[in-house]
């Protein structure tokens, strides 16, 4: 079943067969450092969309403020879709908070960039703790990356960790000591356990800016070094 009735009209992309649970990521109209998470309930027209109240990163649920506006993606098995909203009333139906938003242009579809995966290998260290309540383990872990981007790490360890667990990693990048809070994203277990016996995949939480320009200018270096040597496709 298609999730989307393409038109080619200039009144842009029909949502009417947008799906019930479809993710829905919003962010301030201009500004896009802090992002909210919330899922459509049902679709009541072309300029018209009904979702669950949304939560913040930590997995609160927030009340954004009505005069406010905000861009509003949704994550679809067909690309991202893009719209700018207003909050038109929050309400409660059958027991769930929910907010009915309203859409201010003509929905577009749009393409994000993804983060180039440097594949390199860097020992690093970082603690971590399992659950909201929990404070960080005092453990010192040990961790290899297999890839590193602006937005998070590949890696290998021995340590048997769960999604969504969090971590604090120390790692050095051009003799910078970055400290990152991450989230774990994906575990995988080897079959054939030599030194490690793990690989996870993680994201990056509310990374300084002055680490990313240098994660940033350390990975298109490498790229570029990488790119010379024939060893990465252009």
């Amino acid at each position: 079943m298609r999730i989307f009735k393409f038109k080619k009209a200039l009144d842009g992309e029909s949502i009417l067969h947008l799906k019930p649970a479809t993710k829905v990521e919003i962010c301030f109209e201009n500004d896009d450092n802090e992002k909210f998470y919330s899922k459509l309930l049902y679709v009541v027209s072309e300029k018209e969309v009904v979702i669950i109240s949304p939560k913040n990163s930590e997995g609160k649920l927030v009340k954004l403020p009505q005069k406010r506006r905000y861009k509003m993606t949704l994550k679809t098995p067909r690309g991202l879709f893009e719209n700018l909203i207003n909050i038109k009333d929050y309400e409660v139906e059958d027991g769930i908070p929910i907010v009915r938003i309203v859409f201010l242009e003509p929905t577009k579809k749009i393409q994000r960039r993804q983060s180039f995966r440097l594949p390199i290998e860097i020992e690093f260290k970082f603690v971590y703790y399992k659950g909201e309540n929990e404070s960080y383990s005092d453990e010192v872990l040990k961790g290899l990356t297999m890839d590193v981007s602006n937005g998070g790490l590949k890696f290998k360890t021995n340590k048997d960790m769960e999604e969504e667990d969090s971590i604090r990693i120390l790692i050095n990048i051009q003799d910078v000591n970055m400290v990152i809070k991450s989230t774990i994203l994906q575990k995988e277990e080897l079959e054939i356990k030599g030194e490690y016996k793990f690989i996870y995949k993680c994201k990056f939480e509310d990374i300084p800016q002055k680490y990313k320009d240098e994660l940033s200018k350390y990975i298109f270096e490498k790229q570029r070094e990488l790119l010379k040597s024939g060893k990465l496709d252009d």
